[in-house]
């Protein structure tokens, strides 16, 4: 379970940290960065102080596929293999196709992916931050 949340908190999840939601608006960046630091973990997010369901079947459905022997990074690596060889061992590769999302992302397991992606923050959102 522990390898299946640190695969889950490398996301990037909309909102913020609870802890820091229960801040409000009105906290300054060193008290943000301190609350965001009190809490380890991604979720719970916003109002929410319970991790939602989704997220723990996520989790269940990832170390059921680590347990399985799924490694991410072979997964990742095994995407661009046009074709093999046995006899004189050989291994063609082809750059050309498209990634499949959830492995890319490090989630190993397809319908984990499907619990998680309505947690998740769009491809183009930024957030920015003044350090002065």
């Amino acid at each position: 379970m522990r390898a299946a949340t640190l695969i889950i908190d490398t996301l990037n999840f909309k909102g913020r940290k609870h802890s820091v939601y229960a801040l409000g608006s009105g906290a300054s960046d060193e008290v943000i960065r301190a609350a965001e630091a009190e809490q380890v973990l991604e979720f719970p997010r916003g109002a929410d102080t319970e991790v939602p369901e989704a997220i723990r079947i996520a989790c269940y459905e990832i170390a059921h596929s680590l347990l399985d022997g799924k490694d991410p990074e072979l997964e990742l690596k095994n995407l661009g293999i046009v074709s093999q060889g046995y006899a004189s061992v050989r291994t063609t590769y082809s750059r050309a196709n498209v990634p499949i999302e959830h492995i890319v992302n490090g989630v190993p397991n397809a319908l984990a992916w499907r619990y998680l992606r309505p947690f998740l923050r769009d491809d183009d959102a930024i957030r920015l931050s003044r350090v002065s």
